[in-house]
């Protein structure tokens, strides 16, 4: 119960791959991510820029060329990093454990939570 709470601010991964789309109906349509249980779904500049080639160069009719778009779209292959960018991870020092009687002492635990999120957030901040 007593284990502190250990900050890590992770910076510029989102560059890495860029999302595009982000939605709960896409893991729905893609199938494999509602089966890994992922709500929400991204479609990258990756994803797009394959969907395009498959659609333009790919020599088959048009209905087998929409199910190869939307198999390179549901797969994870168009979620690899493709942009050379540098990942900084920064780990801060840790904050001490909140006894469950600190933590819970209001009733209204959103409140609380959101209070241990700015600190740790500030920690994070401060180190980077």
């Amino acid at each position: 119960m007593n284990v502190p709470i250990v900050p890590l601010g992770i910076r510029g991964s989102h560059f890495t791959a860029p999302p595009l789309l982000r939605a709960h109906l896409l893991s729905w349509l893609a199938v494999w991510p509602r089966l890994f249980g992922i709500k929400r779904f991204t479609i990258t500049a990756l994803g797009v820029l394959g969907a395009l080639a498959i659609a333009r160069w790919v020599p088959y009719a048009w209905p087998w060329r929409a199910l190869l778009v939307w198999a390179w779209l549901a797969s994870p292959l168009s979620l690899l990093p493709w942009m050379p960018w540098s990942v900084r991870l920064r780990i801060g020092p840790p904050l001490p454990p909140l006894a469950p009687e600190q933590l819970f002492a209001t009733d209204d635990l959103p409140r609380a939570l959101a209070q241990v999120e700015r600190a740790v957030e500030a920690v994070v901040r401060a180190r980077s």
